[in-house]
């Protein structure tokens, strides 16, 4: 810092005279280092918001990660039918069919999409879940194709071909905590892999039909399901979803006569125990997702 008397002589550092003009020169020189750092910073920052809108303002998470699912289901049930008949004489007769039967096919589709919550990770995010799921399955119990009233009970007969026994519809809204890693966790062309794991509730409405009864009830399962997926094009994923917990499928009192017994009541049950599905997961608008650069590695 140049000396008063310095100053009032117009001598300094570098022989460099110490005007009014000079100083203001100065002044001048520091602020505009300090605007153009200040406009530097905003330009980049502008920039670095344009490209992360430009990112996922044009294509919403919702649509990005819509997903379409084919596959095979099975499931697990417990088929019981009570009757109860009351002969001329006034003796009365209860029988009483258990079993445990399994779906002999079945077909399993999905609907949904998944929304960001919150990252976890480097490449790991925490997303909403919402899938409709879609599941039918045919039944292989045997049905008797009549039945008649002996001293020692109720005789069924089993000897015609039914090519019917029955089938439930069961479909819902699948609701789940999704902890996902890779490429559809972070929307990001950067990675090539993927795997999901998650939890969550599936309320649902179960349609069922089978030889002479039809019911329709409404169930609530928990379940978890996990996901292996590849991007390859557009990202395919291999889903395993198990739905846990009981459904009523069938819980009917016919009123209708059976087969033709008089004075005979019977009630029908069949409740789920479980049901699995595989299915396979395509994302038809994954191509929409982005490649980050250094400037937006999120």
């Amino acid at each position: 810092m140049p000396l008063e008397h310095d100053r009032e002589n117009n001598i300094g550092p570098g022989f460099l005279k110490w005007t009014p003009a000079v100083i203001f020169l100065q002044k001048l020189r520091a602020m505009n280092l300090r605007v153009t750092r200040i406009l530097s910073l905003a330009l980049l920052s502008l920039f670095g918001i344009t490209e992360a809108r430009a990112q996922f303002d044009r294509w919403p998470a919702a649509i990005k990660n819509i997903e379409i699912g084919y596959g095979s289901a099975k499931t697990w049930a417990d088929y019981d039918r009570q009757v109860k008949a009351v002969r001329e004489d006034g003796k009365l007769y209860d029988t009483t069919i258990s079993m445990s039967v399994t779906s002999k096919g079945g077909f399993s589709g999905a609907f949904g999409t998944s929304l960001p919550l919150t990252r976890l990770g480097r490449a790991s995010r925490l997303n909403l879940g919402l899938n409709f799921i879609y599941n039918t399955y045919l039944w292989d119990y045997p049905t008797a194709n009549s039945a008649r009233l002996t001293d020692s009970g109720i005789r069924y007969d089993y000897s015609g071909n039914i090519l019917f026994s029955g089938a439930s519809l069961n479909y819902g809204l699948a609701i789940s905590a999704d902890f996902k890693f890779g490429v559809d966790a972070m929307m990001d062309k950067r990675y090539r892999w993927s795997w999901t794991g998650g939890i969550g509730v599936l309320p649902s409405m179960n349609l069922t039909s089978d030889f002479g009864s039809a019911d329709a009830n409404f169930g609530v399962q928990p379940f978890a399901k996990t996901e292996v997926g590849l991007r390859a094009g557009i990202v395919w994923k291999l889903r395993v979803m198990y739905q846990a917990g009981t459904l009523k499928y069938l819980d009917v009192k016919p009123k209708d006569s059976f087969f033709g017994i008089p004075n005979a009541e019977q009630t029908t049950r069949l409740t789920g125990k479980g049901n699995l599905s595989i299915s396979l997961i395509l994302m038809p608008f994954s191509w929409t997702y982005t490649r980050s650069s250094w400037y937006n590695s999120y």
